[in-house]
């Protein structure tokens, strides 16, 4: 890659002379932080020559490379102009101040931090949907029993189970298997022994919790 120097004013500081090569390649700061994976609030300190707000040394002529590379312009350029200005005004001995270590946040700029949400909004949404699915697959099936009633008094010896399910569900009643239309529905003779007869029906998937429902029906010969 070649590079190239602007002639700048000697009067302009390394700051000032960075932002006139940032517009005069019509880059804006968001699209150098996206260049350079450097935060705005480096690049805008570069600009403005605050250097107390910058981190230590090495990091900082690292970031000045990077930047100068990006505007194509001679590395050793920049690096001199911050040397100078640097050793001129010491700042972290006048101002007594000590010099910043890199922060991870310096290195951590919005297209990760957008890119991280997208993945971590793409994990919660597949976890969601497996969720669901295996919550369906698990979930016992409707089971309706439309005949007889709970506590019937009945004569006859043989009564007749009658209701609806999922299709595709499996149903037995008193735990013999009974065969299921298309439909989802199903309907069975059942023998009564004298007295009080509890009928259990069940219905369920391959992988599903099951439905069960109870009949409590009396054969009374005596009625």
């Amino acid at each position: 890659m070649a590079f190239s120097i602007r002639k700048f004013e000697q009067t302009l500081t390394l700051g000032e002379k960075m932002k006139a090569q940032r517009k005069a390649a019509n880059i804006t700061i968001g699209e150098m932080e996206e260049k350079t994976k450097i935060s705005k609030t480096i690049l805008k300190a570069f600009e403005a020559g605050d250097y107390p707000k910058l981190p230590e040394p090495m990091y900082t002529r690292n970031f000045l490379k990077i930047i100068a590379r990006t505007l194509q312009v001679d590395e050793t350029y920049f690096l001199d102009l911050y040397e100078h200005e640097c050793g001129s005004c010491n700042y972290t001995g006048t101002a007594h101040l000590p010099r910043q270590r890199a922060r991870a946040s310096n290195f951590f700029v919005a297209s990760r931090l957008i890119k991280i949400c997208g993945i971590a909004l793409i994990a919660i949404a597949v976890l969601v949907y497996l969720g669901i699915q295996i919550r369906y697959i698990t979930k016992a099936p409707s089971l309706i029993v439309l005949s007889p009633e709970d506590g019937l008094v009945t004569q006859d010896a043989m009564i007749l189970i009658t209701g609806k399910t999922d299709a595709g569900s499996h149903v037995s009643i008193n735990g013999t298997s009974v065969l299921l239309s298309t439909e989802g529905v199903f309907e069975q003779e059942v023998s009564l022994e004298r007295g009080m007869n509890t009928i259990s029906i069940e219905a369920a998937k391959r992988y599903s919790e099951k439905a069960t429902v109870y009949r409590r029906v009396i054969l009374d010969h005596k009625k």
